[in-house]
């Protein structure tokens, strides 16, 4: 069984690096967010894990691009309906992706 503290730096290492690269400029639907998904779904052996990892980059990138980037007039945004959408990406990324590893 290997050391906890190594998952836990592996799983900060990938929410940080998902964030940054979710903030860094790139071409329009080119997030590295399905790579994240699919790593997280071939590293980790509980999908449940990896829904979370994905789902907690997905948001809190969400949640800075929404309030800091691109603000709303009518103030604090939490969430949006296009984060449905994009958690209903992330389970289709995990579900397929758990049929390959």
């Amino acid at each position: 069984m290997k050391n906890k503290s190594f998952y836990f730096l592996i799983i900060s290492a990938v929410v940080v690096f998902g964030f940054i690269f979710r903030l860094l400029p790139h071409e329009a639907n080119f997030a590295p967010m399905g790579a994240i998904a699919l790593f997280a779904v071939a590293f980790y052996q509980r999908k449940s894990v990896a829904f979370i990892i994905t789902a907690l980059t997905w948001f809190l990138s969400d949640l800075y691009l929404n309030n800091m980037v691109y603000p709303s007039s009518s103030g604090f945004t939490l969430l949006t309906i296009d984060q449905l959408f994009s958690l209903i990406a992330i389970v289709s990324i995990i579900g397929l992706g758990s049929l390959l590893f």
